[in-house]
């Protein structure tokens, strides 16, 4: 993976030699480092091109100006980055429509995950939309709505049915994530999605939600499964 690093400065000349030094190799990259000028700040920029190393590689990268001429020329530190390396992480994806959900919306979808998840050295690797399940007898509680609650871990009945279904129809390989669309209200007022943590499978109610917004509910509980992460506030139900 390429990452660039900038470093800024404030100089009265219109150029300065930056060296960059890595301490974990030793390399020595002599760059000018008078790229470009922010003329209200008088500051100048210059952009360091890294290429990763072998994964969980923890790298020290100093910014070192030469300063002085002649023989009292030396070299200050101005600036110093850790940079950690990792492999890409891969993960498998399917989407699957429940009672006819529709998936117009998902124009884009594994591109979107990839810009998201890049950020964290992830990508999509296998991704698809399968066949709709029809599953009719959804409504364990004949209450219309279906329920999606989650206390104390355990999935509820109409989730359990959903997943058994689908596994029925298109069997469930353990290497995958799955995002199931439904078409159908939730019990629970206001939520639009949800995904225990360190869960396979993302519920994902699809009906009056925009393309941009379909696509952040996905990638948002999807985060709870793939990573493990929890809410950053107390609302249950985003």
């Amino acid at each position: 993976r390429v990452a660039y690093i900038k470093s800024a400065y404030q100089t009265e000349n219109d150029s300065l030699d930056v060296i960059y030094r890595s301490e974990g190799f030793g390399t020595v990259s002599h760059i000018p480092a008078a790229a470009s000028i922010d003329d209200e700040e008088d500051t100048f920029y210059n952009q360091l091109l890294i290429q990763g190393r072998s994964h969980e590689n923890i790298e020290r990268i100093y910014a070192m100006a030469q300063v002085g001429e002649g023989e009292d020329l030396y070299e200050e530190a101005i600036g110093r980055v850790n940079v950690v390396s990792y492999d890409v992480k891969q993960i498998n994806i399917n989407v699957v429509p429940i009672n006819g959900a529709s998936t117009n919306n998902l124009t884009g979808l594994k591109e979107s995950l990839d810009k998201i998840y890049g950020q964290a050295v992830v990508k999509v690797g296998n991704f698809s939309i399968l066949d709709n399940v029809n599953f009719p007898d959804w409504d364990k509680d004949g209450d219309g709505k279906f329920n999606a609650e989650t206390n104390a871990g355990f999935r509820t009945a109409e989730m359990n049915a959903v997943r058994k279904a689908v596994k029925a129809q298109h069997g469930i390989d353990k290497h995958t994530y799955y995002v199931f669309l439904i078409p159908h209200p939730p019990k629970q007022s206001g939520r639009v999605g949800i995904m225990r943590r360190k869960s396979q499978y993302a519920y994902i109610f699809s009906e009056g939600q925009s393309t941009q917004k379909l696509i952040k509910t996905i990638a948002h509980d999807l985060g709870h499964g793939i990573f493990h992460l929890e809410h950053t506030w107390k609302d249950p139900a985003l």
